[in-house]
């Protein structure tokens, strides 16, 4: 999917204003009292948590593991488990937590008695699914015998992810007393050494940028751009339409040369820690600090720093500094919804881009690089949505990308970290990538009506779905349309027209419809065009036949879906509840397939806002009733049909 850049959860969040992270370790606890953290995380966020989550019970000394690091014959053993689950895709689970799932799957009602647990279920609830995977283990756990500490708790990335899994944390931290046992200090310490041999990657290969192109036309506004990259995999790959392509961005150069900088340490260094393990990462052998910078570390500001402060706190060596960083400290130590604690997060987002920002800012309160490697969370990879077959391009992927930038309030731009990383490639160049395939291959069966609606770069998988038609030489008939629906703002807009237009021309597109929403005083939507074609529309709702593809940021996927409503109560003659139950007939049968992601998010937008607009079902039923009641419709040159 094509990400956006605001929607990564804020990972970053304070247990207790006065505990240094990292720098402390726990007096010895036997293994009843010690917990078992296990996390499934496909991007790392559900491994921050974990990590994060072992800081604040560090008394108690914490097992964090991978779900895929997990000895299934001692899990018995242990009494304290908490597992920290994200969801992917359709409601699946990680990849890392599949085999611990499958075995819990084939145990007895009996197999954990002893064994107390607690669920965490990491997601965002635009989706369909959301935090299937913490319910299923939640239940699988109960079923074996286990014993609930706590409901399972979901934490929704647009809505306080970071305030819920800190209260949940919470819980168990005043549940065990961690607060009343006593610490001792960790001795770490960082070493220079000699380069050595680069460590090699894990789930990911090389791949070589082909080309990368400029999708949009010369009368596109200047600040928007949409590139179109083919890479040239290591060898021939059986991906299809519907799979995604795991980019693994790198921080700009300038930033890493910053950070480095304000370490002390020179860009060609190598250095190993020496003391406890940090987290999961191994770092006792000679690593390269400039990958380090440049491939592991997320080096954006965080949302919720106060760990970072804290650890700022404790390096630093300027009172003035140390002032400034408790007073921090203690507003974002208030409740969440407190207006001090919200203006200062916003201001902090607003005046420090990144790290580098805010170590200009106090350059003489840098924590040590093994501070860092422990508090940082790891860059995580971005998922795009293949626009390309291996029919065509056997050795060969293709994706668009959308290049993001928003606005600040000052002037300054704030930059996708990864659409920048892929707009700046050149060909020859090489990038990590790993492509994941998809649950279900949508719109490759042969027979049916297909009815694809995507807008922006939406349109990639749709894209890569007729590609691999026409390869085929499958062309729609009469009784199996295939009917696609595309919004942009201009004609400049209009990604891939050429092949589209040709594959109209050729039979493999029953009818393409382009709506423009900056073109004429009514703007023009995809769920215009749909409700423009309900005589066309009405009868591929009907037929039981009919697969649904939609493809593209969650309020469009959204806005379709009720102009889908309101074709059937119109033209088929249902009532709201009838009509609903047919999409939810498609659903559940898996005709009707969603490939979305989160609503961009601009920072100066009030989050409580957007989460209301979100989660109130009556503003569904307003919305509909304000479009029957809003004199004009969309300029006829805004909907272009062919």
């Amino acid at each position: 999917l094509s990400p956006s850049y605001s929607y990564a959860a804020d990972r970053w969040v304070v247990m207790d204003s006065d505990i240094a992270p990292s720098r402390s370790d726990a007096r010895p606890v036997s293994k009843a009292e010690r917990p078992l953290i296990v996390y499934a995380s496909e991007t790392g966020t559900a491994e921050a948590y974990a990590r994060q989550a072992g800081r604040r019970l560090a008394a108690l000394s914490p097992l964090i593991l991978s779900m895929d690091e997990v000895d299934v014959d001692l899990l018995s053993q242990e009494s304290r488990v908490l597992a920290i689950v994200a969801t992917c895709r359709d409601g699946e689970i990680p990849a890392n937590g599949q085999a611990l799932f499958d075995w819990l799957s084939r145990r007895g009602t009996r197999a954990l008695d002893g064994v107390d647990f607690a669920v965490l279920g990491i997601g965002n609830r635009i989706y369909p699914d959301f935090c299937a995977a913490a319910h299923a283990f939640d239940t699988e756990l109960a079923r074996t015998g286990a014993g609930r500490l706590a409901s399972v708790e979901l934490a929704d990335e647009i809505a306080g992810q970071a305030e819920t899994v800190k209260r949940w944390v919470e819980m168990f931290a005043k549940r065990w007393s961690v607060d009343g046992v006593e610490c001792l200090p960790v001795r770490r310490t960082v070493e220079i050494t000699a380069p050595g041999e680069e460590p090699r990657r894990r789930e990911a290969v090389l791949a070589r940028v082909a080309f990368n192109e400029e999708m949009l036309g010369t009368d596109a506004a200047e600040d928007r751009s949409t590139r179109h990259i083919g890479f040239d995999l290591p060898e021939a790959f059986d991906y299809q339409p519907g799979d995604h392509l795991a980019i693994h961005p790198r921080n700009p150069k300038e930033l890493v040369e910053a950070v480095a900088r304000h370490l002390g340490m020179p860009m060609d260094a190598w250095f190993r820690i020496a003391g406890p393990k940090l987290g999961g990462d191994d770092y006792e052998a000679s690593y390269p600090l400039a990958r380090l910078l440049r491939e592991d570390l997320d080096l954006s500001m965080p949302e919720a720093p106060e760990e970072l402060f804290s650890a700022m706190h404790a390096a630093s060596a300027d009172p003035d500094d140390r002032l400034q960083l408790e007073r921090w400290i203690e507003t974002l130590g208030m409740d969440s919804d407190s207006p001090a604690r919200r203006r200062l997060c916003d201001w902090l987002q607003a005046s420090y881009l990144s790290l580098a920002d805010l170590f200009d800012a106090f350059p003489e309160s840098v924590p040590p690089l093994d501070i860092l490697i422990d508090l940082l969370p790891r860059l995580r990879q971005r998922l795009y949505s293949v626009a390309s077959t291996s029919l065509v391009h056997p050795e060969q992927v293709r994706i668009m990308a959308s290049v993001l930038s928003l606005p600040m309030r000052d002037g300054r731009v704030r930059r996708g970290l990864c659409s920048h990383y892929l707009a700046g490639l050149k060909p020859g160049s090489h990038v990590r990538v790993a492509v994941k395939p998809a649950p279900r291959r949508p719109g490759l069966r042969e027979t049916g009506p297909l009815l694809l609606i995507g807008a922006g770069t939406g349109l990639a998988p749709l894209y890569g779905i007729l590609e691999s038609r026409a390869a085929r030489e499958v062309p729609a008939t009469p009784d199996a349309p295939v009917r696609l629906y595309f919004g942009c703002r201009s004609e400049a807009e209009f990604l891939m027209a050429k092949d589209l237009r040709e594959w109209r021309s050729a039979g493999i597109l029953s009818s393409l419809t382009v709506a423009l929403s900056r073109k004429g005083p009514a703007k023009s939507y995809v769920q215009d065009g749909l409700e423009a074609d309900s005589a066309l529309v009405r009868p591929m709702l009907t037929d039981p036949a009919t697969r649904i593809i939609i493809c593209g940021d969650a309020r469009m996927a959204d806005e379709a879906a009720d102009a889908l409503l309101r074709v059937l109560e119109r033209d088929a003659g249902l009532g709201y509840a009838e009509a609903q139950g047919v999409l939810e007939t498609m659903k559940t049968e898996g005709r009707y397939i969603e490939d979305v992601w989160g609503v961009q998010l601009n920072r100066d937008v009030a989050l409580p806002e957007v989460v209301r607009e979100r989660y109130n079902r009556g503003s569904t039923w307003f919305a509909r009733l304000q479009r029957v009641l809003t004199p004009g419709r969309p300029a006829a040159d805004s909907l272009l049909r062919e």
